[in-house]
């Protein structure tokens, strides 16, 4: 995942400083809605629907760090 985040960045896709942070932050975000349930055995929901919803939250946190600045 590093090696992608710093590629995204020298594109100009992402304003990455440094991907061996970026990455875990990523990966946090991802399993943030899931793995803590799942540790604790309580239920989660793993439908397609839902777990594309927390998806697509995960990335907007992510993008709102990293996204280049307009």
């Amino acid at each position: 995942m590093r090696a992608y985040l710093e590629a995204a960045n020298d594109a100009g896709r992402l304003r990455v400083a440094d991907a061996r942070v970026a990455a875990p932050h990523l990966m946090g975000l991802l399993q943030a809605k899931t793995i803590p349930q799942r540790m604790l055995d309580v239920h989660v929901n793993t439908s397609r629907a839902h777990i594309r919803q927390a998806i697509e939250r995960a990335l907007a946190v992510f993008l709102a760090a990293y996204e280049p600045l307009k």
